[in-house]
């Protein structure tokens, strides 16, 4: 076996991007042992029969010990057949020796799946649950994996970061060699290079933004508004539309907060990021019912007036000085 790797493996969950990498690694280890190619197989459960599989799995290795299956989306519903599993089932524990076999599902497995429980039987096996991390788990694993990449990052960047990429592991491992790349591994990546070079971190500068209206500090809510519309591609309108968004927002997290509700309330009621979440009540916290009403009210005035012709910069230049004033 590839160093001593379980010959009966299942990869499940959620998280697509961590199951690629264990399955890579797990390609890696057996090529260590045999560059050839000629024994890894790799099989679509929706479509692959008892005999088929066993075709391969039964089959010596050529001029290796072992060789490597991987079988994909057996529990898959609706997409083919489905009489795999319980022939499956019966065959597990005659697994030849030399064979070893990866079972990949992209959705977690109920525990009292048969599956999981035939596979528990099995002398060399392994169970892998891949589950998407989330809030504060997602900012860890941030930290983390720009450890291994070789650089840093600071706890708030991450939470920028978090908050920026929809809990998408891959995206986020995408973002960090960016930032890696921009900082050139000369210092901790922090929360600017995030707001800058992450389009989705435009919504860190919303809070900003909001934050000097509600702060009536008129240079910091037209400073922030010129950092969002210099963001690349980003168009008057479409950051008048973050505004009208963000405002929106507070509204519910206000209603939700008037009845009792805290951070976990707005984060489920909301449908965003504890971290966002967080920052929404903070907000929130500082303004009344009426007034956020109210400046809801001038938003929509607003637009109705841009799609009737008035210029979108000087609209934005507008709403800043008249909620600052």
């Amino acid at each position: 076996m590839a160093k001593n790797a379980p010959q009966l493996r299942i990869f499940h969950g959620d998280d697509e991007f961590a199951i690629t990498e264990a399955l890579q690694k797990a390609k890696a280890d057996f090529t260590a042992i045999d560059s050839t190619g000629l024994n890894f197989t790799e099989l679509d459960g929706q479509k692959t029969t008892i005999g088929a599989l066993r075709a391969v799995t039964d089959a010596v290795p050529f001029l290796s010990e072992t060789r490597l299956v991987v079988l994909r989306d057996v529990l898959a519903k609706g997409r083919g057949k489905q009489s795999l599993m319980n022939d499956l089932l019966g065959y597990l524990a005659a697994l030849p020796a030399f064979t070893q076999l990866i079972m990949v599902e992209t959705k977690a497995i109920p525990k009292n799946s048969r599956l999981l429980k035939e596979v528990a039987k099995h002398p060399s096996h392994a169970i892998k649950l891949f589950g998407v991390p989330k809030g504060e788990a997602l900012q860890k694993w941030i930290v983390k994996r720009t450890k291994l990449q070789g650089g840093e990052i600071s706890p708030q960047a991450a939470a920028v970061l978090a908050a920026a990429i929809n809990e998408d592991p891959r995206v986020a491992s995408q973002e960090i060699e960016k930032l890696l790349l921009y900082t050139r591994l000369e210092r901790p990546i922090a929360p600017e290079d995030v707001e800058l070079l992450t389009p989705a971190a435009s919504n860190a500068n919303i809070f900003d933004y909001v934050d000097a209206l509600g702060g009536r500090n008129a240079r910091k809510a037209f400073a922030t508004l010129q950092t969002l519309l210099a963001q690349p591609g980003q168009e008057p309108m479409q950051v008048f539309s973050m505004i009208v968004r963000q405002y929106r927002l507070l509204l519910l997290a206000r209603e939700v907060m008037d009845q009792g509700g805290n951070d976990g309330d707005v984060m489920k009621a909301l449908g965003v990021h504890s971290f966002v979440a967080r920052k929404l009540v903070n907000q929130a916290r500082r303004m009344r019912l009426s007034q956020l009403e109210k400046i809801y009210r001038r938003l929509l005035e607003l637009d109705l007036a841009m799609k009737s012709g008035s210029n979108p910069p000087t609209v934005l230049d507008t709403l800043t000085a008249g909620l600052t004033i």
